[in-house]
């Protein structure tokens, strides 16, 4: 097949990773697969077109695909797309926002050629019911992707759509997430941060701004730690509200000995991850798919996770990790559970691991999404005849 995606953004966002994963799964399954966007602003290093070279995507800027500047980018995008699908054998548009989409949707259709459009939901609820949303995927779109159960019942009762025309499809992890660390360099951080051999690690990875419930982590590791002594936290991630919902409240719950603040990791961030005993993952950011978490899990590392949208699905409790329900008290519980209990981590672990090998391989995910471009294509085969 030769697919388009569109992704109406040139910065490194929470949606970026599985795009570019779809981009590349697709491409080794022979698909001919271009990815649309915009070239980066100014000397920007951390953009999607930098990530696309580095892992051999195949790269376009052909189209502005502006979404801060709809009013003078739109008309003329909207004229290059129309031709461009005219004049080239596509059959799958792929979508990922609503400015691409729109675009991506509209050119479909004005093109006379029988290309399917394709939407993925890449929201941490799924879509919010409203207008603009419902007339795009129920006019615009021939096909949407979602990463969760959840989602997926969600996009059929409020917006009606089929159930022919929703795909579940877990999300992947690339290749490399899957790697073994040396145990040298496990070892060699939990060194660097002061970890003992005999303390229990819990990590948070995340974009630190308030959404992020960081004060019910340290709420819950200040209450833990009174009957489970052992727990330290390692903190990996940077935000603008850093202040104001990390270090603040670490010096408020007193827990300064207890908590390092790693910052933002690059080389080292797997390494991070490997000297856990356990990660806590409290919401999922701005993709929706707990990609920290997955790739933790992908280590061997078992999970505490918040009942909150699609991390149970990931999660499952008492299997791969513990579940809690969104209190401080309820997630202490689980902390305390995990720390007094090597042989649990370590079966929860082992799970962990296998679960995430089975449902979040680059392969798998591609031969999923193959099969439901070939699928879409059929059905608008036949209802165009």
């Amino acid at each position: 097949m030769n697919i388009l995606h569109l992704f109406s953004d040139w910065k490194w966002t929470g949606p970026s990773e599985p795009v570019l994963n779809m981009c590349r799964g697709l491409q080794q399954l022979g698909h001919a697969v271009t990815l649309a966007c915009p070239p980066r602003a100014g000397r920007e290093s951390r953009s999607i077109a930098t990530f696309a070279r580095d892992r051999g995507v195949n790269l376009s800027h052909q189209f502005e695909l502006n979404h801060h500047q709809v009013l003078r980018t739109s008309l003329p995008d909207l004229q290059r797309l129309t031709r461009f699908l005219r004049h080239h054998p596509l059959d799958i548009v792929h979508t990922h926002l609503s400015h691409d989409h729109l675009l991506g949707g509209l050119a479909a259709r004005l093109s006379a050629r029988p290309v399917v459009v394709i939407r993925t939901d890449h929201y941490r609820d799924s879509f919010a019911p409203g207008f603009l949303n419902r007339w795009l995927l129920t006019r615009l779109a021939d096909g949407v992707v979602t990463f969760s159960d959840r989602a997926q019942l969600r996009l059929r009762q409020q917006f009606g759509l089929a159930a022919e025309r929703v795909a579940r499809i877990s999300p992947a992890l690339g290749p490399e997430a899957f790697t073994p660390v040396p145990e040298t360099a496990r070892r060699q951080m939990r060194e660097e941060f002061g970890f003992r051999d005999d303390e229990v690690v819990l990590g948070v990875v995340a974009r630190f701004q308030k959404y992020r419930r960081m004060e019910l982590f340290l709420a819950a590791l200040a209450q833990a730690s009174r009957t489970a002594p052992q727990l330290k936290a390692l903190l990996v991630g940077r935000g603008g509200d850093m202040q104001q919902t990390v270090l603040d409240p670490i010096r408020q719950f007193g827990l300064e000995p207890r908590v390092k603040v790693a910052g933002y990791l690059t080389d080292r961030y797997r390494a991070a991850l490997a000297s856990m005993d356990g990660m806590v993952f409290l919401i999922a950011g701005s993709d929706g798919t707990a990609r920290a978490m997955r790739e933790a899990m992908a280590l061997g590392r078992p999970i505490i996770a918040n009942n909150l949208g699609m991390l149970p699905e990931l999660n499952e409790s008492g299997k791969t990790g513990l579940i809690f329900n969104d209190t401080a008290d309820d997630l202490a519980r689980c902390m305390v559970q995990l720390a007094s209990d090597p042989a649990q981590r370590r079966r929860l672990g082992e799970a962990a691991a296998l679960k995430a090998a089975k449902e979040f391989r680059l392969d798998a995910q591609a031969v999923a999404l193959a099969d439901f471009y070939s699928r879409r294509q059929r059905s608008r085969v036949l209802s165009a005849a």
